[in-house]
């Protein structure tokens, strides 16, 4: 087993379309794992905001500490 701290992995810039203010987004594995799935360890600073937004394949979000909101978003398909 090797263990990365996280501030020894490379964050990757949130992207502003969803983001304003101070994130950090370091991945939690290598890109060559991000094959079968993605994570990343978000961390907001205070005023940091994130906007809302879907996944169409979904979303885990494991919060370990602080507070959050989370909407969940129904698409109905007619018979």
């Amino acid at each position: 087993m090797k263990i990365i701290p996280a501030e020894d992995r490379a964050a990757q810039a949130p992207n502003p379309d969803y983001f304003t203010g101070e994130v950090r987004m370091p991945p939690m594995w290598t890109d060559a794992m991000a094959e079968q799935a993605r994570a990343l360890s978000v961390a907001f600073q205070p005023g940091a905001r994130i906007a809302w937004h879907t996944h169409p394949l979904g979303q885990t979000l494991p919060v370990v500490s602080g507070i959050g909101r989370e909407q969940r978003y129904l698409v109905r398909k007619s018979a």
